[in-house]
C-alpha cells in the first residue's frame, strides 16, 4: 500500500513508499480501516520539524477517517463497512485509569508499530499512521459515525475538534456571555 514515511526531522526526510504492509496481524480487538480522508494538523506538522519527540521512521497522520475492512475476533463496537472517525492513542476501555475517566493515561495505549518497509518496522504517529491507505487500530479508536457525514469533513473530529471541544468542556469556564475569537478547527469547535 501507499503511505508517508518520516525518517527523521524536517520536510526533506518525508517521502512517499508504495511498499507498506500491516505491521502484524489483525488482533482480536482491532480493526483494519481503509483511510479515506486524512487532515494534515499543526501536531503532524510539529512533528516533521522535530517539535515532538517520536522516534524514526514513522507512519505521520493522526486525523483521519475511513471506512472498516475487517474487524477481529471479539470487536463489537463497529463492523465491516461502517464509517469511522479515528482517535489517537488508542486505550482498553476495561483497565482502574480508563474506568477512572482518563482513556488518554491508559497504560496498554503506548506507542506501537503500525506498518513496515521491508524489514524496517514503522511507528504510527499517534498509534495511527493515518498518512497511508490503510490503518489498523484498536476497536476503541475507530468510531462509528453516521454513513451521510462526508469522510473529509468527519477526519476533522478525531484531533482539531475534539481538542477544541475538550478545551470547553473541561478547561474554559465559559458563560452565557463567552465569545471565542479565533480559527481553525479547534476553535470551530
Amino acid at each position: 500500500m501507499q503511505g508517508l514515511i518520516q525518517e527523521g526531522d524536517g520536510e526533506e526526510h518525508v517521502r512517499l513508499s508504495n511498499d507498506l504492509e500491516h505491521a502484524a496481524p489483525l488482533e482480536p480487538r482491532q480493526v483494519r480501516v481503509e483511510v479515506m480522508a486524512a487532515g494534515v494538523c499543526g501536531s503532524d506538522l510539529s512533528c516533521i520539524h522535530g517539535k515532538y519527540y517520536m522516534p524514526t521512521p514513522l507512519v505521520p497522520g493522526h486525523e483521519a477517517a475511513g471506512v472498516v475492512a475487517e474487524v477481529g475476533s471479539a470487536v463489537t463496537y463497529c463492523q465491516v463497512g461502517d464509517h469511522v472517525v479515528l482517535s489517537t492513542f488508542g486505550n482498553c476501555g476495561h483497565c482502574a485509569t480508563c474506568e477512572g475517566g482518563e482513556p488518554g493515561n491508559c497504560g496498554f495505549g503506548g506507542l506501537r508499530y503500525t506498518h513496515t518497509e521491508g524489514e524496517q518496522a514503522l511507528w504510527g504517529f499517534a498509534n495511527l499512521g493515518a498518512f497511508a491507505q490503510e490503518t489498523i487500530v484498536h476497536e476503541n479508536q475507530a468510531v462509528p459515525i453516521p454513513k451521510e457525514v462526508p469522510l473529509p469533513s468527519a477526519a476533522l473530529i478525531g484531533c482539531g475538534v475534539m481538542t477544541g471541544a475538550g478545551a470547553v468542556f473541561n478547561r474554559a469556564r465559559v458563560a452565557s456571555a463567552t465569545v471565542v475569537w479565533s480559527s481553525g478547527p479547534v476553535a470551530s469547535a
